[in-house]
């Protein structure tokens, strides 16, 4: 088989996701996820979301019906499950509208953020060091 043969996937097929590493100065290894999945999880989450459009006040309580509504969508696999959090913010937040805080995009954008956030080697150190010196 020559080398013309080998077909990579298409672009438009994945996102590509860079992986956080415990050293924040280098960048993580890039992983490929489905777009059609990712999208589909997006959607659910944002219609979850929505349908709560002005019963929350604040961003944390719409983390318990999102992921709730997403849970069953998600990869079992945590190698497969880290990088789709990642992948489903992306797509969230190219579809908020953020100048209305309870669109749906925006909400549930806000809920994996927060949750890749503290998935993320050191993030809870450092939130803690800077909540403790104050800067």
């Amino acid at each position: 088989m020559m080398c013309d043969d080998i077909q990579s996937p298409a672009t438009e097929d994945f996102i590509e996701v860079t992986m956080p590493t415990g050293n924040p100065w280098m960048k993580g290894p890039s992983v490929l996820v489905s777009r059609a999945d990712a999208t589909r999880i997006a959607d659910v989450a944002a219609e979850t979301a929505e349908s709560f459009r002005g019963k929350f006040k604040v961003s944390y309580h719409y983390d318990s019906p999102v992921f709730k509504s997403v849970s069953e969508l998600m990869p079992k696999d945590e190698n497969a499950r880290e990088p789709m959090y990642r992948a489903v913010a992306s797509i969230l937040e190219n579809r908020a509208d953020y100048s209305d805080w309870c669109d749906g995009n925006y909400a549930a954008s806000r809920c994996f953020k927060s949750r890749n956030a503290y998935a993320t080697p050191g993030f809870i150190e450092a939130k803690r060091y800077s909540e403790m010196r104050g800067t």
